[in-house]
């Protein structure tokens, strides 16, 4: 056992009681189970509602001659969809097809270089008129359709892909650092997003993006131009009610590889289709600098397309397309896409800087009962790529924004898909409660636990300053239309209100930092790509100014004379901030049913501003994300204080998750098997399987040092509290629980 064997200063007592520990893990583990069991059931009834998108499965091959390594993937969408028609379509079908139900776009559709390309072209299309699923031919159906198609959905699609920058996005032959798969979609009958990338290529059926004739199939009909259009699409009205939106699920849902490449296993139970990648349209050398016949037909039949064009842009399609600054984009016709040239007249190819993407947050669907979207940040702006995995630990080093846009879900230091995760057991304890409970969730990010609760039904307080998090999370809100559930502040929150200073400068360059300030914010309140400059902009000046940063106002005569300063008028505060005590914010008649702490080391502070809180109306259920390193660097000296205060406030009811979790379980099970066996990495692996690892582990007092000790310095514990001075009450909440749960259960069974 680790904490007795390389610990010899602790008791014999404490390696028994890690040892009962084992039975309350399992238990918490099989109630786990249940809970998934019931949530499935309920997500099974909701999904019987009648939907939009037609009862339609497209799907199409160059002739009927299928290969037998196909029949089985055909099949599936049979077997999981007894109710949907599926209709297949060979080549001289698909061209049959658009001459009559679509002769405008017929001159383009031939046009077009390659056969992937019609291929692309006709997808869209197809659903265009008739709606349904497009799936191609070597895609596998994991659950029905009907479980994971809203009632009021008119477009879903799946993220593929995302990238830390450029380079590495063209190394893997993506076009775009976040890119959304187009060879699984399902939509309503003219969809406006349909509509317009059908004009666009037909608009562009001939012209030359680069000399990688791979790439430009990618940019003319592929996941190039897809992503772009679906993320430039607006929600319109629809006749008859309801609106054209769209809704991107995680990659996990269509976007998982079939080898498991970039973490997603091909068999997790959260892939609704797997995409097997049997056919491969690249060609050779494809992406390499060369002039092809191909190039050069598609030039000289350029001046042919003219004709075709003007008709295709006199037709308006029903979509509004914007640019990030909210003035309409200009039509093809207006400003033609050309090959990228060098200042030599040469054309520029194979370079691995891609076009910049519409928008510099993402919707994605959240996994969750009912479902939300939740706009995201780019990978690498939670700052996860510089945190190292932990030895003997499960957790990831996925931010949430990566973790959401992976998985649709966020557990802060664990595999997002293990449960119960952090949402299901805080969310979950406010269906006890009054429906006046609130939670209020201090240093939200991006939202997704106060989404989460908005999403059914709860009342959420979400604190946030981080300039682009806070423009995501009111994005989501106004998206989803929670405006009535879930308010927004931007307030930093600490343990007394006061007023302190973060850069300390001279006057004249104090001024020009304002200014600069002021345009900045401008800019982010418009929602700029400069969104994230506030940031930036404070680093820079961090840097330029003499040790003079992160200063309490106070004595200014003594401060100048400490930095050399001879008049008080010479340094002014050139970025002041503003913290507030958490007590004075939540109003008395605020019944807080949960309260949730992510504010990366000022964990105690905060809480020693919300003692009034605290001690007086004390929330049933708290959770921290504990990060002792980073609360010593805040000035907390001595995190376990923190710990022992909870317990004082009558938190005694104390579960954790997170690596130092992982680890106890890790070597708990370790300790087992090695009663009757030599220890072996493999046999380790399969004991723990066997034993069911779970996701939270029991706390007691005896523990809080070792957990202080063994906590990751970079991936924070989760630690929830639950206060049990009111037993009665606890007790009729779990009652009201269970009877929801045995309720679904039995509306739900045959």
């Amino acid at each position: 056992i680790f904490f007795y064997l390389r610990m010899p200063g602790w008791q014999k007592s404490l390696a028994e009681h890690m040892y009962d520990d084992i039975s309350q893990l399992e238990q918490l583990h099989s109630q786990a189970s249940l809970l998934v069991q019931s949530e499935i059931l309920r997500q099974q009834y909701h999904h019987e509602a009648p939907k939009l998108i037609p009862k339609i499965i497209h799907q199409t091959y160059k002739n009927n001659l299928i290969p037998s390594k196909l029949l089985p993937l055909l099949q599936t969408w049979r077997e999981f969809n007894p109710e949907y028609e599926i209709r297949f379509y060979d080549d001289s079908a698909c061209t049959h097809f658009v001459a009559t139900e679509f002769p405008e776009y017929i001159e383009a559709y031939r046009l077009l270089p390659k056969d992937v390309e019609r291929a692309d072209f006709f997808r869209y299309m197809v659903v265009l008129r008739h709606g349904g699923v497009y799936a191609d031919i070597d895609t596998e159906c994991r659950v029905p359709v009907d479980t994971f198609v809203g009632a009021t959905d008119t477009l879903v699609v799946g993220w593929e892909n995302e990238f830390a920058g450029d380079e590495e996005a063209f190394s893997r032959h993506f076009v775009r650092r976040r890119q959304i798969l187009q060879w699984l979609f399902l939509g309503v009958p003219g969809h406006p997003v349909l509509r317009s990338i059908c004009d666009h290529i037909a608009t562009h059926a001939t012209t030359q993006f680069s000399n990688n004739t791979n790439r430009d199939t990618l940019e003319r009909t592929g996941p190039g131009v897809w992503t772009d259009m679906v993320l430039r699409a607006k929600a319109l009205p629809r006749e008859g009610g309801g609106h054209w939106g769209v809704r991107i699920l995680p990659r996990v849902a269509f976007g998982a590889h079939p080898t498991g490449v970039d973490g997603i296993s091909p068999t997790s139970p959260l892939v609704l289709a797997l995409h097997h990648f049997m056919g491969s349209w690249k060609v050779s050398g494809g992406w390499k600098n060369r002039k092809s016949l191909e190039t050069i037909f598609r030039r000289w039949s350029s001046e042919g397309t003219d004709k075709n064009r003007d008709m295709i842009m006199a037709r308006k399609p029903n979509v509004a397309l914007v640019n990030l600054d909210g003035k309409p984009m200009r039509s093809p016709t207006e400003k033609q896409i050309v090959v990228p040239t060098s200042t030599d007249g040469k054309t520029d190819v194979d370079s691995s800087k891609l076009p910049a993407m519409v928008t510099d947050i993402f919707p994605v669907s959240a996994t969750w009962e009912p479902p939300f979207d939740i706009m995201v940040l780019m990978l690498g702006e939670d700052g996860e790529l510089n945190i190292e995995r932990p030895t003997n630990s499960l957790a990831p080093i996925e931010g949430p924004s990566s973790s959401i846009t992976s998985w649709g879900t966020f557990h802060p230091g664990v595999h997002p898909t293990r449960r119960p995760g952090l949402a299901e057991a805080m969310i979950g304890s406010l269906g006890g409660h009054k429906r006046s409970a609130v939670l209020v969730d201090v240093g939200a990010g991006v939202g997704f636990f106060s989404l989460a609760a908005a999403a059914r039904g709860h009342r959420a307080i979400a604190f946030e300053t981080r300039a682009k998090h806070l423009r995501a999370l009111k994005s989501s809100v106004e998206r989803n239309g929670f405006g009535e559930w879930l308010t927004v502040h931007e307030y930093d929150i600490g343990s007394s209100s006061k007023e302190f200073c973060i850069v300390w400068q001279q006057r004249q360059q104090a001024s020009q930092v304002l200014e600069a300030r002021r345009l900045i914010k401008e800019a982010n309140e418009v929602g700029d790509s400069a969104a994230d400059a506030i940031e930036r902009f404070r680093s820079m000046i961090e840097e330029e100014v003499d040790d003079i940063t992160g200063r309490m106002f106070g004595n200014q005569a003594e401060l100048d004379q400490e930095n050399g300063f001879q008049d008080h008028n010479e340094i002014v505060c050139s970025l002041p901030e503003k913290v507030k005590q958490l007590s004075e914010l939540i109003p008395n008649d605020v019944e807080i049913g949960a309260l949730k702490l992510s504010v990366r080391g000022m964990e105690g502070w905060v809480l020693e501003g919300a003692e009034e809180i605290m001690t007086k109306r004390p929330p049933p259920i708290v959770v921290l994300e504990l990060r002792p390193t980073e609360m010593k660097a805040q000035g907390w000296v001595q995190p376990q204080e923190l710990l022992d205060r909870m317990w004082k406030w009558g938190y005694t009811d104390i579960s954790h998750s997170g690596p130092v979790c992982d680890e106890r379980w890790h070597n708990i099970t370790l300790a087992r098997h090695s009663r009757h066996q030599i220890y072996s990495p493999a046999l380790e692996s399969t004991v723990e399987t066997a034993l069911n690892q779970p996701t939270w582990c029991k706390l007691s007092k005896l523990l809080f040092p070792i957990l202080i000790q063994r906590a990751h310095p970079s991936i924070p514990e989760s630690l929830l509290f639950h206060h049990l001075t009111r037993p009665d009450m606890l007790e009729q909440e779990r009652l009201v629980r269970l009877a929801a749960l045995e309720r679904n259960a039995s509306r739900i069974s045959p």
